[in-house]
């Protein structure tokens, strides 16, 4: 089991980068053929989803773990709502949350961990 993590682990970045540039090619593709408001969908899709992940983790009663990817979705939800009413200023205050929100997610995310193996 323990081969199999190790495994995962050395395939994440490679595939996240591939899943990035694969998104963006979507992302450009339904955009020349819907418009601008194409975009919107998209991200709404992706909200979504997280939305769908995080209630599946907080069934699983990870309540922890449900409140730090609820913390993580926050300056996304915010860039949707942003992209949704065309308000660039909107959209620039959810990307720069994302740059606040990281470190405490991360600082957060270290303390519970080193406080849950003692």
């Amino acid at each position: 089991m323990r081969k199999i993590g190790e495994k995962l682990k050395k395939s994440m970045i490679p595939l996240s980068i591939s899943l990035i540039f694969i998104s963006m090619a979507f992302n450009r593709f339904i955009v020349s053929r819907y418009g601008r408001d194409a975009t919107i969908i998209i991200m709404g899709l992706g909200v979504l989803i997280a939305v769908v992940a995080t209630l599946g983790i907080l069934y699983k009663k990870e309540y922890v773990v449900g409140l730090v990817t609820l913390l993580a979705m926050l300056p996304f939800i915010v860039m949707v709502i942003g992209e949704y009413f065309h308000n660039d200023i909107v959209s620039t205050i959810g990307f720069i949350s994302i740059f606040i929100a990281l470190p405490i997610i991360t600082k957060f995310i270290n303390n519970y961990n080193k406080n849950r193996h003692k």
